[in-house]
């Protein structure tokens, strides 16, 4: 799979997981990286199968905090 194919989907499934967690933007904590990253490990693991110039874990968190707006947390 590449970088590009998982973006894509990834990217979704934080929308996705956030629904599923119930997690709103007004919320006093940030939604857990840890705890999406462990989701796609435990049920979208092949998307986490590219190659990567830093690492797939710092690619994956960088789209997790942009789709919800946390860039500034990085």
């Amino acid at each position: 799979m590449t970088r590009e194919e998982s973006e894509t989907v990834i990217r979704r499934l934080v929308e996705e997981w956030v629904e599923l967690r119930g997690v709103t933007q007004g919320q006093s904590e940030a939604p857990s990286f840890s705890d999406f990253y462990a989701w796609l490990q435990q049920d979208y693991s092949p998307y986490l199968d590219f190659r990567s110039a830093t690492s797939v874990r710092a690619d994956v968190e960088r789209w997790f905090d942009d789709e919800l707006g946390q860039d500034w947390l990085n």
